[in-house]
């Protein structure tokens, strides 16, 4: 089991390990995720402080997703996945739109461009009122803010340029970190 006794103080733990942390109801863990057996909370302080459950948070390159909304969301559904993020999806334009199950963000190039990056995001319907906010920084990075029991997480879906662009990844780089910068400092950050 995750943060039992056998987890060392140098282990690096993935976004949804930290999540699984912060989530667990009957368990706590200090910040070396030592499991800690003497402080276990009540089913009415969780109630109070915790998310009620695991959140799946997962990041799938598709290569391409022109017509094919509907099959990654069966996929998305089979794996009961809550969050996605979908890099090179080589769409065009910005915006958003309610699927069966999903609600999707993306942003991509303008229409007079050639398709090329992409960046998507898809969320399950039923947390569509947790959605706080969403802005379309540029067709490599899109930026979601979401609200949890407590607080909130923001969540940047990146598509980084490829090796060899140079002046392009110096470029993406700086906006992202900007990016950053800008997120409130009590939220919860991933970039995926």
């Amino acid at each position: 089991m995750f943060g039992g006794p056998e987890v060392s103080y140098h282990q690096t733990y993935s976004a949804s390990d930290w999540l699984y942390i912060l989530r667990t109801p009957y368990a706590t863990h200090n910040l070396q995720g030592k499991y800690r057996t003497d402080l276990h909370m009540t089913t009415e302080a969780t109630k109070r402080t915790m998310y009620p459950g695991l959140m799946k948070i997962c990041v799938w390159n598709v290569r391409g997703l022109y017509g094919k909304e509907k099959l990654l969301q069966e996929e998305l559904k089979k794996a009961n996945v809550d969050i996605a993020v979908i890099p090179e999806t080589k769409k065009k334009s910005k915006g958003s739109q309610d699927l069966e199950n999903y609600i999707l963000l993306y942003s991509g190039v303008p229409t007079n461009r050639r398709a090329a990056a992409g960046i998507e995001i898809m969320i399950k319907a039923k947390f569509k009122k947790r959605i706080h906010s969403y802005m379309f920084v540029n067709e490599r990075i899109l930026q979601l803010r979401y609200k949890l029991q407590r607080g909130y997480l923001t969540l940047l879906a990146v598509y980084a340029p490829e090796e060899g662009k140079t002046e392009q990844t110096e470029e993406f780089y700086k906006t992202l970190q900007d990016q950053i910068d800008k997120v409130n400092k009590n939220d919860c950050i991933i970039v995926a």
